[in-house]
């Protein structure tokens, strides 16, 4: 079965599509490079060629495994290691998107930071999680959708190693060194299946694995009483797994000798542990580093011309000019490699958030009429539960008028009628809360879905050419928020000069500013302190004007001050997109504007923009 790749509402089962065309496509690259009997790839597999090598297609998990199958028979002397250099090759080549993460993060750590999404955009069932990273290590923890695990062999394990050594390689370094702590693999299966042509026997007997009928390893409980790694026991403390005690090693046809299994690892987990460290470095320092050789050699060949010893104090200075035109030339191809990146980041942003944003505003945008429709019964302006109370409330009056006009006996429609028509009122009661929960709950998704959409189209804002008043503005905000605040025991200065023009869209006026000063309520207000203050400063240097926005709150964190301006990153994921920073710097920018950001923990944050000025205001008077 193939299709393409959709929203998944339900668990998926053995018929879903959940891997990608892009594996065909950097299986079939390596077989077309080292392989031989090429169209055997295909065989036994009823789809034509073009649809299994396009990226766009998803294939179920049997037909990805008849593709594993074929691509392994048409390499010769083939075993699972194999598959390292298989998926190091696809990954350098930018088979699995490697490029496309480049152009969307600038750093390795980012790289890998992204491995969910990453594996997520080839693969529906193969799920990570980042256990810890830093700037040049990580940890990374590899588990199966649940009911694949029969598919799970060695050629995981390779696969993955050989994904994550590639990570440096885009940025020219070396590969990473990346190392399998823990596996999910069986050890059974591994040795009887995986690596079955060089025919071990594995057997098990109270406890101790026997391969070849001589100890080779051991369940153990994994603990601090084992000499394991700390991340192993870290996150697989009390499980029970299989710890190898020998190195095995087998040779090949071709006569080149591969590791199968290493002392001291570990099988049978319940998810797979990965370790990776690499080596960090700029393009610029490189090319820092090949300047002094180039001027020595220049150098050292004219001195060696008796003819030009004359000349050897031009050529300093001629060394010293070439060196000054290579640095400026680095910084501009530099900023230009800067640039292309921020542009094809914003880009994948806009396509992913845009494209989600239309989908959820359809979603939920049908089940807010659903909702309205209840909530307003058929244009009659009240909500369906009250209109059920009304009608109980106009039987219970016709009952009366047959106890009236019939002589019904009171007591008989009490026993029979009242205690139902209770029970109608109080269950619409209930109904109405949960009505109103719900519709509330829709507003608020659609206006997060279309805060994300309206992210999304940044790319297509224009710089406003309205003369709009910045001191003006944040009269307004001071009006506007002033009863909040005042609730809150937050008090708001303003201060600077009184009048500030820029030339702008309001609308982007407002979405910078409001967003800052919620951000600091918002602050301060999780601070509980009881004597909040926003303080808001306007002052002219030279022809710019610098609006100053302090508070009092409970400051940034060291670790998250580089990444408040990335779109989706928020500290408080419950209560917000983390797009609001992000908005803010792009619209600052879009003016030739620039933000900065100062944060010192438990005593709080300055934020300052500085956007060009249009004329002169009056300095120097105080705005209270």
């Amino acid at each position: 079965m193939l299709g393409t790749k959709k929203k998944i509402n339900k668990k998926l089962t053995l018929k879903d599509p959940v891997y990608s065309g892009r594996n065909a496509i950097g299986q079939w690259n390596y077989i077309i490079n080292h392989g031989s009997n090429f169209e055997h790839y295909f065989d036994g597999i009823d789809i034509p060629k073009e649809r299994i090598l396009d990226e766009n297609e998803w294939f179920d998990i049997h037909t990805t495994i008849k593709l594993w199958e074929n691509y392994r028979s048409c390499l010769p002397d083939f075993d699972m290691t194999e598959t390292f250099n298989i998926i190091f090759e696809s990954a350098k080549k930018s088979s699995y998107g490697i490029a496309s993460l480049v152009a969307q993060f600038s750093s390795i750590k980012n790289m890998f930071r992204m491995v969910p999404y990453l594996i997520s955009t080839a693969s529906k069932i193969d799920l990570f999680k980042i256990l810890e990273l830093d700037e040049t290590s990580a940890i990374i923890k590899y588990y199966i959708y649940p009911g694949f695990e029969e598919f799970i062999d060695s050629s995981f394990t390779f696969s993955f190693l050989g994904l994550f050594a590639a990570f440096p390689t885009v940025h020219d370094m070396p590969p990473a060194k990346v190392k399998e702590m823990a596996s999910m693999i069986n050890v059974f299966k591994k040795f009887s299946i995986d690596f079955a042509q060089f025919n071990h026997t594995i057997t098990e007997k109270n406890g101790i694995i026997y391969l070849d009928n001589e100890p080779a390893g051991k369940w153990i409980t994994i603990s601090k009483d084992h000499d394991l790694d700390p991340a192993v026991i870290k996150y697989l403390a009390g499980e029970k797994c299989v710890l190898w005690e020998k190195d095995v090693r087998e040779k090949k046809k071709a006569g080149n000798e591969i590791l199968i299994a290493q002392k001291g690892d570990l099988y049978n987990c319940s998810s797979s542990i990965y370790a990776a460290k690499w080596e960090n470095a700029r393009f610029i320092s490189r090319i820092k580093k090949a300047i002094p050789i180039a001027k020595q050699f220049l150098l050292a060949f004219f001195k060696s011309r008796d003819a030009l010893f004359k000349q050897t104090s031009m050529l300093h200075d001629q060394a010293s000019i070439l060196e000054e035109r290579i640095r400026r030339k680095t910084e501009k191809l530099t900023k230009a490699h800067e640039a292309i990146m921020v542009l094809e980041k914003q880009s994948i942003e806009h396509r992913i958030t845009g494209g989600f944003a239309h989908e959820m505003r359809n979603a939920l945008a049908g089940a807010q009429l659903e909702i309205k429709s209840v909530l307003d019964y058929k244009n009659k302006k009240k909500i369906s539960t009250d209109l059920l109370k009304e009608n109980a409330t106009q039987l219970l009056e016709n009952l009366y008028t047959l106890h009236k006009d019939f002589g019904i006996p009171k007591s008989s429609i009490a026993k029979s009628f009242i205690p139902q028509l209770r029970e109608i009122t109080e269950v619409s009661d209930h109904l109405s809360q949960v009505l109103q929960g719900i519709s509330y709950d829709i507003d608020r998704g659609l206006n997060i879905t279309n805060e994300i959409r309206n992210y999304a189209k940044m790319h297509e804002f224009v710089a406003g050419t309205e003369i709009i008043d910045i001191a003006a503005l944040f009269q307004n905000y001071k009006t506007c928020y002033r009863k909040e605040l005042k609730d809150l025991n937050i008090k708001c200065f303003v201060s600077g000069i009184k009048k500030a023009e820029v030339k702008a869209d309001r609308e982007h006026l407002n979405s910078i500013f409001t967003n800052l000063i919620l951000n600091a309520k918002q602050a301060l207000i999780e601070d509980k302190k009881k004597n909040g203050k926003i303080h808001i400063d306007i002052e002219k240097s030279h022809s710019n004007l610098i609006v100053r926005i302090n508070d009092n709150g409970p400051g940034i964190s060291d670790e998250f001050k580089d990444d408040i301006f990335e779109p989706f990153f928020t500290t408080k994921p419950s209560s917000g997109t983390g797009l609001g920073l992000g908005i803010v710097k792009r619209l600052v920018t879009l003016y030739g504007g620039q933000i900065t950001i100062e944060s010192i923990m438990d005593k709080g944050t300055k934020v300052e923009i500085t956007l060009p000025g249009l004329k002169p205001g009056v300095e120097n008077e105080s705005i209270r």
